[in-house]
């Protein structure tokens, strides 16, 4: 239990001074899990997990961050498996925003 208290501890400590990233490449690290304190990066717009072990993405990550494009490719689960998460619905909708943001303004040019 104390050994789940210090990893918790610096999940967050982690979160706090990645607050601010808003792209970050987590890819192909032979990741399993990524921690709930995802949540806390405000300003993550882009997340890029490809390549990992994966089976899914954290709640907090859809619900508490702007997070707009994730990158999910050559994992163990696939984005069907990410849509019975909590707030990837919300996601999606702030994919196909700024894809049509996007869109509109390669049209514009």
């Amino acid at each position: 239990e104390a050994s789940d208290d210090a990893e918790a501890s610096g999940d967050e400590e982690v979160a706090r001074s990645l607050s601010h990233v808003v792209d970050l490449d987590v890819s192909s690290n032979a990741l399993t899990s990524l921690p709930r304190c995802m949540g806390r990066l405000a300003s993550l717009r882009t997340l890029r997990v490809m390549g990992n072990a994966l089976r899914t993405l954290p709640s907090s990550l859809f619900v508490e961050t702007p997070v707009d494009l994730i990158e999910f490719d050559d994992n163990a689960g696939t984005v069907r498996d990410l849509e019975d998460v909590r707030g990837y619905r919300e996601y999606e909708e702030r994919r196909r925003e700024r894809a049509g943001k996007k869109y509109d303004s390669i049209l514009l040019h």
